[in-house]
């Protein structure tokens, strides 16, 4: 009998917890996710920039970096 009454519990307590965070707090967490957007929008463009930057310079050395063989081995 007690096993039941805890799960009946649990389940109230789930719901009711669900319908404060949906009802209640919904508003306030649209509000931080919406002011959080513009800053996360802001740092994946750096993010993204860096990693296209890096790797161009990557290409960039190993094109340097080719031994004059492989490049006359290439030509034939």
């Amino acid at each position: 009998m007690r096993k039941v009454l805890l799960i009946l519990m649990g389940i109230v307590l789930i719901v009711l917890g669900l319908y404060g965070v949906i009802v209640w707090w919904w508003p306030f967490f649209w509000q931080v996710f919406l002011a959080c957007l513009g800053p996360i929008i802001f740092l994946g463009g750096i993010i993204f920039l860096t990693l296209g930057l890096s790797d161009s310079s990557k290409s960039r050395k190993q094109i340097i970096n080719i031994p004059e063989s492989d490049l006359e081995e290439e030509k034939k």
